[in-house]
């Protein structure tokens, strides 16, 4: 049986802890099933002087590693705050991020600065030579931006310093609109259908400009508190009531939501060109890294660490990184992972299935600290969707975590660690065996960002019934159908029409679709016209070539009902529909999670914390 690694924290900044250099701690590492432990190795570290590097700081760790059969993970992160030396941070070559949001500078480097790259080919050329010939040595883990080092743009929170950072647009420094204009200008063949497609009137390239990103005025921000405040009071009084209940109010809530930007109509293609160039230049920032580092380390696993939810403002293409990471025979670390398996899910699982499509590996991170109770949902998150790596903060402990704040016994063995023991024969490398795919919505996120958190709430809700795959419009535009027997799609209103052609050829050789009717996806233009290929159609099941429409009256903001009779349609349980149903799909709420795999059932319990599974 082939496990996947087990990676735990151990060295953040600076020395490592002496307790954790004591022979006995290592041994415990390899009782418990650890197989790597991970230090955070940075540019600050290594150069505090210009031209004076020095790797002792890792050397002491790595030689004990060596001695005991364990691996080593170095987590290389030059460009955040802490990671970046205060001599560079004070010379002419250092740009920080600029928000469009205040104007403010972050104390993080701009992905744009004209002077990094040759800094970051130095320090992981430095690294290299150092240690690549480490018996040691294992994977390699990047991180190339953002506050802790994930390939995302200034969000909130950092280890020190205390600085301007925010989710919001970081396109603000002085080299930022050039990169802008020439992205532009590659994406139409003349001034003049850039004009027509904009609305605009340029005369020139030099003279395109982003669309407004100032922050709504402080009136705005104000009353949104005191709705916040309001809601979480409401929220509190009916949480004692039935989940059905509770779910009414929020999806209801959710759909009364306006678009978090104000965006015109006629400012959709705009917008979507915009967003389009914040989030390649991250996944091209990407691309730079994972060659660079491909280069100095021919024969190591390379990962490139990314988080977030997928929201556009952050950066991160999720399915994009992925298949950046493919070239390389590198892969992604999603660290976004928590003790809430259907939020873990959701907010996962397109790396995982983007991973599995494009033939490359994925690991995952716990975005705090995993309770001992949540140890039980990252075995089951790991045996059912297929990462080859995963990494944790808490098996032993580490004193003060730097980034919760928790405390724990230096060098102990922790509750946690004990639940991973009894159920590290669940802990399997393996292929989940997956016929659906539900699309996660780019372009309806890219238009209203509050589209995100319904899918996100509805994926949650559905995994409750029946294990997915989440697939983007990026992977169908790579043909990512062809792997599934059905498409659903839980929400979302745009499309880009190249996607609708796609699922409607899919569906003609034999796929089936099942949506709702009442959320026609529209033109991009902002046309009131509805894509014709599903929105001309009535409820009810429509044979198209060898495949099947299946449209509903109900939609997302019928919530449970609405899930009810897709799982109802997926399993076929009464022989309602002409297909084959889906093994294993629910109807109810339970808070028991399947997955299917090549020899066995896995059934996860969150009421419990509790694994078993069933031989097929």
């Amino acid at each position: 049986m082939e496990r996947p690694e087990v990676i735990q924290q151990w060295q953040y900044i600076g020395q490592v802890h002496p307790k954790l250099l004591e022979d006995k701690v290592f041994e415990q590492c390899r009782a418990i099933g650890i197989t790597a432990l991970q230090s955070y190795v940075l540019w600050a570290e290594i150069e505090k002087e210009p031209g004076m590097v020095n790797f002792d700081t890792y050397d002491v760790l790595v030689e004990k590693l060596g001695r005991h059969g364990l691996k080593w993970v170095p987590f290389l992160i030059l460009g955040p705050y802490y990671a970046t030396p205060q001599w560079f941070q004070a010379s002419e070559e250092s740009v920080f991020a600029r928000c469009m949001e205040h104007g403010q500078e972050s104390k993080i480097q701009s992905i744009w600065n004209p002077y990094l790259p040759k800094y970051i080919d130095r320090f992981l050329r430095l690294v290299s030579e150092h240690y690549c010939r480490s018996d040691a040595l294992g994977s390699i883990i990047l991180g190339i931006s953002g506050n802790w080092g994930e390939a995302l743009y200034p969000a909130t929170g950092c280890f020190y310093g205390g600085f301007h950072t925010h989710p919001g647009w970081w396109c603000g420094d002085r080299y930022v609109v050039k990169s802008f204009q020439e992205h532009i200008a590659s994406q139409y063949t003349s001034l003049k259908d850039l004009n027509a497609a904009w609305g605009a009137d340029f005369k020139d390239y030099s003279e395109i400009k982003m669309p407004p990103l100032k922050a709504k005025p402080g009136a705005n921000a104000f009353l949104l508190g005191i709705a916040r405040y309001v809601y979480k009071a409401i929220s509190y009084l009916i949480k004692p009531l039935a989940p059905e209940i509770r779910d009414f109010i929020w999806i209801k809530k959710e759909c009364l939501k306006s678009n978090a930007h104000m965006i015109n109509e006629k400012q959709h293609r705009q917008w979507m060109d915009f967003v389009q160039w914040y989030v390649t230049s991250m996944t091209e920032w990407t691309d730079y890294w994972l060659k660079t580092a491909r280069n100095y380390f021919p024969s190591h696993k390379i990962y490139i660490a990314t988080g977030g939810d997928g929201n556009p403002v952050l950066g991160a293409d999720f399915s994009a990184q992925v298949k950046v990471a493919s070239r390389y025979n590198a892969g992604i670390r999603i660290t976004n992972l928590t003790d809430d398996y259907p939020r873990s899910f959701a907010v996962s699982r397109l790396v995982s299935s983007a991973s599995r499509f494009y033939n490359t590996y994925f690991s995952t991170e716990e975005a705090l600290v995993n309770s001992p109770k949540g140890i039980m949902m990252r075995i089951f998150d790991v045996a059912t969707s297929g990462p080859d790596e995963v990494y944790f903060k808490g098996l032993i402990g580490l004193g003060k975590d730097v980034c919760t704040g928790q405390k724990s016994n230096i060098g102990e063995k922790t509750e946690g660690a004990s639940n991973l023991v009894k159920n590290l024969h669940y802990l399997q490398l393996s292929q989940p065996i997956i016929e659906l795919a539900v699309l996660f919505p780019n372009t309806s996120i890219v238009i209203d960002p509050a589209a995100i958190l319904r899918s996100y709430h509805l994926c949650g809700q559905m995994r409750n019934l029946v294990d997915f795959d989440l697939i983007d419009e990026n992977m169908i535009s790579d043909d990512a159908l062809d792997r599934y027997r059905f498409l659903v799609v839980l929400y979302g209103k745009y499309m880009q029409d190249s996607t609708v052609k796609k699922i409607n050829a899919w569906v003609v050789n034999g796929g089936i679709f099942i949506a709702s009717n009442r959320f026609g996806h529209y033109a991009l233009d902002g046309s009131s016209n509805r894509h014709p290929v599903f929105n001309d159609k009535k409820s009810g099941i429509h044979a198209t070539g060898k495949g099947y429409l299946l449209l509903s009256d109900l939609s997302m903001c019928h919530g449970r009902k609405f899930l009810r009779f897709i799982a109802n349609s997926l399993s076929n349980h009464n022989d309602e529909y002409p297909w084959k149903g889906i093994p294993h799909v629910k109807s109810e709420w339970d808070g028991v999670y399947v997955g299917r795999l090549a020899d066995r059932i896995l059934y996860y319990d969150s009421n419990k914390s509790t694994i078993w599974d069933e031989p097929l």
